[in-house]
């Protein structure tokens, strides 16, 4: 296979690979997996693509445990399905290690699966023993906030497309002092220090291309 050819006839030379490993953390309500899709697209951060393929976006937030709409999964897991959470986180991670020269874009990963199992389940997971092996592979944290007082107007922005819109009840307080400068629970078991942060703030959100 060779390198595109434009209508020049000249070959057009790739620039050098780029291969980012970003894990997007923090509450709901902060544009996320919006911000997964953008980075996974933006020239400086994959690289000039000529059309749209299939660069991976993984989400820890995939209920995929169960047969059930909103099942527990790798972040909301309870007792019984613990060992299959942490063969997941595992499985992926060698996932990563096989792939290493690919960008990886994660929606949600052990942080959120720490922040909720502390939360609702007082159980202090111990990642240390991922990290080790996220760290040599390059990987990021980007941990996403945003302002308590603009919680009220992003959630009534959710609500109106969300398909289950109990997950939309949180506390605006509660959730920034948990995220905002990554206290305990979020930073407890974390030893990456290969950590940022992005604020959000409301916007519309673009409508969904017609369909039919």
């Amino acid at each position: 296979m060779t390198a595109s050819t434009p209508a020049s006839g000249r070959r057009w030379a790739p620039g050098p690979k780029l291969t980012p490993k970003i894990i997007l953390e923090g509450t709901r309500l902060t544009h996320k997996t919006d911000l997964a899709f953008a980075l996974n697209e933006h020239p400086r951060i994959v690289g000039p693509r000529r059309y749209r393929y299939h660069s991976p976006v993984i989400s820890g937030e995939w209920g995929s445990f169960h047969p059930y709409p909103w099942s527990p999964g790798l972040v909301d897991y309870g007792p019984e399905d613990r060992d299959r959470a942490m063969e997941t986180y595992a499985t992926w991670a060698h996932m990563f290690e096989l792939q290493r020269h690919y960008s990886w874009m994660v929606d949600r990963f052990h942080l959120s699966t720490l922040a909720w199992q502390s939360i609702h389940r007082a159980v202090d997971e111990d990642f240390g023993w991922l990290e080790e092996r996220l760290e040599p592979l390059g990987f990021h944290i980007v941990l996403c906030t945003r302002r308590a007082d603009t919680f009220e107007a992003a959630r009534a922005e959710r609500l109106t497309v969300s398909g289950k819109p109990t997950s939309t009840t949180i506390s605006a307080s509660s959730c920034t002092s948990r995220t905002s400068s990554a206290p305990s629970p979020l930073r407890r078991g974390c030893r990456s220090s290969n950590w940022t942060s992005a604020t959000a703030t409301s916007r519309p959100r673009a409508k969904p291309p017609p369909t039919g």
